[in-house]
């Protein structure tokens, strides 16, 4: 009776941890997979002459979930006033995602230099005139 107990009590315990990690994974897996279209989708507005913020707008606009709900939190984080970076990089934080925080990095630093980041995500390093050394 005894065992039986404990191993009711530790099935209780362990499955919602287990099915919450399993979820969180997935979700994490989906937004990876869009990320390239998102960072294309970003990369375009940027390009046409939008900023930042229009191109969150319309990554909430035009992508399905999980991506849009984690971009409109980011959205209305960012309206209500904390930083763009930050609310970008507490996104990163919540989701998990490595790609995510690098994506993040690469954009907090376009800002804080000033550079165009789809002409630097785009370019291709050309071959020097005198070849390779």
């Amino acid at each position: 009776m005894w065992l039986f107990v404990l191993a009711a009590t530790l099935v209780a315990v362990i499955a919602p941890i287990v099915f919450l990690q399993t979820r969180a994974r997935r979700r994490r897996d989906a937004l990876e997979e869009e990320l390239p279209d998102i960072l294309n989708l970003i990369a375009g507005s940027l390009r046409s002459g939008w900023g930042i913020q229009q191109a969150i707008d319309l990554v909430v606009d035009e992508v399905g979930d999980p991506a849009r709900s984690e971009f409109r939190r980011v959205q209305a984080e960012s309206r209500l006033g904390l930083p763009l970076e930050d609310a970008l990089r507490r996104m990163a934080n919540r989701v998990d995602s490595e790609d995510l925080r690098w994506t993040v990095s690469a954009i907090s630093i376009q800002r804080e230099v000033g550079a165009t980041c789809p002409r630097s995500s785009t370019a291709s390093p050309e071959p020097s005139a005198s070849g390779p050394s």
